[in-house]
């Protein structure tokens, strides 16, 4: 089971932590925010039985129903695409503004 650690790419607490649960052989999957939607990627969908999906950037990934325990260390705020900002696509922006937020209130809670 992994730990999802969602945190600014520059921050040495984290770093310090991230290297004992490594030492303890926990898998940790870190991340920050800021990437969202660009370079870290969330397909999720609630199943009957919770959620399945995966979060994941160009290197790594990990399966929604693996993540044991999320901490979150003051991410970066999103960044959304400038073509998400344009007036005719507004659909999408509102999609991608409640994706993540959405997701994570609901899986965090889901047990």
């Amino acid at each position: 089971m992994t730990v999802l650690i969602l945190a600014r790419q520059i921050e040495p607490q984290v770093d310090r932590v991230v290297e004992e649960l490594t030492a303890r052989q926990v898998p940790v999957f870190r991340t920050d925010l800021a990437a969202f939607p660009q370079a870290l990627t969330l397909d999720a969908r609630l199943a009957p039985d919770g959620w399945t999906g995966m979060l994941a950037t160009e290197r790594r990934a990990v399966s929604l129903r693996d993540v044991r325990s999320i901490w979150y260390r003051h991410p970066s705020h999103l960044h959304w695409p400038r073509e998400c900002l344009a007036p005719n696509v507004g659909t999408r922006r509102r999609r991608l503004a409640w994706a993540w937020p959405g997701c994570s209130a609901a899986w965090t809670c889901s047990g």
